[in-house]
């Protein structure tokens, strides 16, 4: 490709279509509950993290799929000029396209992050402070 091409091109990596089963959908409701009331206010969601335990490799990589996942089915509903739904997509609907893309390298840096042994607890915490910053203000 011509290089004023890609310049002026992205990249938006999405995850592959999963079947979401029931119970692995329970178990992190209350963690998405948790970040949604995080980038709402900026609290009650470190403390979640707090208990030994609690955050490990599979929960975050499961948190960062999920993230995608509202993530493209907020890109569909602007493409299609519908409404969002509830939850990380409706925070992630207020982000401009260059926010979304910021958004899409920090839950790939994530990734990346727990594919090299880095601690799930610091992964999940950067994550989340990311994503709160990259929230428009009022």
């Amino acid at each position: 490709l011509l290089p004023t091409l890609v310049s002026r091109s992205f990249t938006l990596t999405l995850p592959w279509p999963v079947e979401e089963n029931a119970a692995a959908r329970e178990a992190l409701a209350p963690w998405e509950a948790a970040l949604c009331t995080f980038l709402r206010s900026g609290r009650d969601f470190f403390e979640r993290r707090g208990v030994k335990g609690a955050v490990d490799a599979p929960l975050v990589h499961a948190l960062t799929g999920l993230c995608r996942r509202a993530m493209a089915r907020c890109i569909l509903a602007r493409q299609a000029r519908e409404t969002t739904g509830e939850g990380l997509e409706s925070f992630f609907a207020r982000l401009p396209e260059a926010r979304l893309r910021m958004l899409d390298e920090a839950l790939a840096e994530s990734q990346d992050s727990l594919i090299y042994g880095v601690n799930p607890t610091l992964v999940l915490e950067w994550l989340a402070t990311r994503m709160y910053l990259l929230l428009p203000r009022r």
